[in-house]
């Protein structure tokens, strides 16, 4: 028979028992030297993947299980589904190839397998729809599911499907050809959204009625494509499903190589209005989404770009980049910087940053004041209504080149208090990360005051009330994970490694290969 026959779905949707090795385990100590026994259980595969989502209920766990000649395409997922109050596992499904994403809602387990979306029933696992879809937003209190059929970008042909149903809603035409837009899409207060594709888009979800706004978010590049030999020239979305985004769920497009994509900003929202600057011009609209006015650049076209503001001043700072195939920064513009009354659009300054590569790496925007990236440079504007810009050189030779700023909380582990010390930008600081591996903490006068090896860093996993859960990866696949207060008193240590954690009320899931092992935390 055909190879063809590899793909063909196994679904095997039982009442599986996984319970037969049950016991516990010591898997940590707290702070006062008590040991943390957790139960563990043992299931078939390696389990790479635990999901919570926004069930109380039920867990998703996400499993491969290896064949002899191990690839993506040949080896079987299993989505199982756990009973949080029980421990049970309900039931597991095991699909040819990669699930590349899976999450409960409230009408079932959604999964993405192949080009096609599947809803689940919670119960069981039987399927109850499955639909040809490319998800890229999902809304589950108001039962909607949008996406596009193929993975194209030629294709604009924008659908909604009933999360309940599979049935379609209506159809609509977005273009993303040039550029994406969903991961930084925004529900409007009438239940529309708006998406900065290769046009400014507003969707009214339930109904699909459409209001478009010409834009110029990215270009093909046909100079490249030619010296190329047209490679990829046609371009196309590829990838995997993840969670994020306005309604929680897109997945990242990537473009040919001949695409110069993400020539625009963020969409910022203040009071009641609402700017987004593309290549061309910057553009406020009303609460209504009624145009009120633009600013057209002067000498430049910009590139990626960040707004934010403060009062009735709306401030951009241009990069002067574009992205080739998605990921890679190619210069596109200079670098400028620019405030603008947000009433009317009039520029307070417009300043060109210069520097030998014309590029920002990145800048990290506090009230006030901001630290801009170059590779080779850094400026601190220690007033953001201050149009003068003055950037120091960054010797590139000893610490390696600036790469971009830390824009969360990071944790190290302080071995003679024996806490750990939170590292995030603190009103003074600016913690920034460069191509040697470091994490430079410079000081307002653009002076290193600390330095951290990235491989002692802890991210955050999850916060619950006043402590997080933290980790840091020691293996491809493995994490040591800490609970801590947030202000960084140690609460557990776990001396095993983990694949992944989640917690779901009070009780803590962990998996370890094909162990799954859980314990109540109890305060």
């Amino acid at each position: 028979m055909k190879k063809t026959i590899i793909s063909i779905i196994l679904i095997l949707c039982t009442t599986i028992s996984l319970q037969a090795q049950t016991k516990d385990v010591n898997i940590g100590k707290t702070i006062d030297g008590d040991s943390v026994m957790a139960e563990k259980k043992e299931l078939p595969y390696p389990i790479y993947q635990i999901n919570g989502g926004n069930s109380n209920t039920l867990a998703i766990l996400m499993a491969v299980k290896e064949t002899s000649a191990f690839s993506f395409s040949s080896s079987v997922t299993s989505v199982s589904a756990l009973d949080k109050n029980t421990k049970e596992i309900r039931w597991t499904v095991e699909k040819k190839g990669v699930i590349t994403n899976a999450r409960p809602t409230s009408h079932g387990i959604l999964i993405n397998h192949s080009n096609k979306t599947i809803m689940l029933d919670d119960k069981d696992g039987h399927e109850r729809w499955s639909i040809k879809l490319y998800p890229t937003y999902m809304n589950d209190s108001l039962d909607i599911i949008m996406g596009y059929k193929t993975n194209a970008t030629s294709d604009s042909k924008l659908k909604a499907y009933r999360l309940s149903t599979g049935q379609m809603i209506w159809e609509t035409k977005v273009k993303h050809s040039v550029s994406w837009g969903w991961n930084d899409a925004q529900m409007l207060p009438d239940k529309r959204i708006l998406v900065v594709a290769d046009d400014i888009n507003v969707i009214n979800i339930q109904t699909g009625a459409l209001q478009t706004y010409d834009a110029k978010t990215g270009f093909s590049d046909v100079k490249s494509s030619i010296l190329m030999g047209l490679a990829m020239a046609a371009g196309a979305v590829a990838g995997a499903a993840i969670v994020g985004g306005v309604g929680g769920y897109y997945y990242i497009p990537t473009y040919g190589q001949n695409v110069i994509n993400g020539l625009s900003s963020n969409i910022l929202q203040m009071d009641s209005c609402y700017f987004i600057a593309d290549r061309n011009e910057l553009r406020c609209f009303n609460s209504d989404m009624q145009m009120k006015w633009t600013y057209s650049y002067p000498t430049e076209k910009a590139s990626a770009s960040v707004l934010y503001g403060e009062h009735n001043t709306v401030y951009m700072l241009n990069f002067g980049y574009g992205l080739r195939n998605g990921n890679n920064k190619v210069k596109h513009s200079k670098p400028f910087i620019a405030s603008f009354n947000a009433l009317t659009g009039e520029p307070f300054f417009f300043n060109t940053l210069k520097m030998k590569k014309d590029i920002v790496e990145d800048a990290f925007i506090a009230p006030w004041e901001s630290f801009i990236l170059f590779d080779d440079g850094m400026a601190y504007q220690r007033d953001i209504n201050d149009s003068v810009i003055t950037i120091t050189p960054w010797n590139t030779k000893e610490h390696g080149e600036l790469v971009e700023c830390l824009h969360n909380t990071a944790y190290v582990y302080n071995e003679g208090t024996h806490s750990f010390e939170a590292i995030a930008y603190d009103g003074h600081d600016c913690p920034v990360f460069t191509s040697k591996g470091d994490l430079m903490i410079i000081d307002k006068d653009l002076n290193i005051s600390k330095r951290y090896d990235t491989s002692t860093l802890y991210g955050i996993r999850f916060k619950k009330d006043d402590y997080a859960c933290i980790r840091k990866r020691v293996t491809k696949n493995l994490f040591r994970y800490w609970f801590i207060q947030e202000a960084g008193l140690p609460i557990i240590e776990f001396t095993s490694l983990f694949n992944d954690m989640e917690m779901m009320g009070n009780d803590v899931f962990l998996v370890e290969g094909n162990n799954l092992l859980f314990f109540e935390l109890v305060r």
